[in-house]
């Protein structure tokens, strides 16, 4: 049987770089998400370790494939508080402001105009 020798594309059976490759995949999607900052840098780390046995003619490799992504952005907001006797409450609206109600009614005390269209 021929051996082939050790490189990063044939490790793991090549599943070393399907990882790099998945992570990749996560870091493009992760910079082209609008909720994301585009000034943070994505990073990918490869890690090997090789851990040789007493007689050194055997290694123990265990390798992890990770992203570093942007977090998504925060989100702000403002809130009015107070007490509603003996409840803590909050809004985001405040509520002393009044509120309009801006729903088309139907009315009777509309004067049609001569010359205007009326739609």
């Amino acid at each position: 049987m021929q051996q082939t020798k050790v490189s990063l594309k044939n490790l793991a059976n090549g599943q070393v770089i399907e990882r790099f490759d998945l992570e990749l995949a996560k870091a493009i999607k992760n910079i082209r998400d609008i909720n994301t900052s585009w000034k943070k840098a994505r990073k990918i780390s490869l890690t090997v370790n090789i851990h040789p046995n007493e007689d050194r003619n055997l290694g123990g490799v265990d390798i992890l494939c990770v992203s570093t992504l942007a977090p998504v952005k925060e989100l702000q907001t403002t809130f009015y508080m107070g007490e509603s006797g003996e409840e803590t409450i909050a809004f985001e609206s405040n509520p002393a402001q009044q509120s309009f109600n801006f729903e088309e009614k139907e009315t009777d005390n509309i004067v049609k105009m001569k010359g205007v269209n009326n739609a």
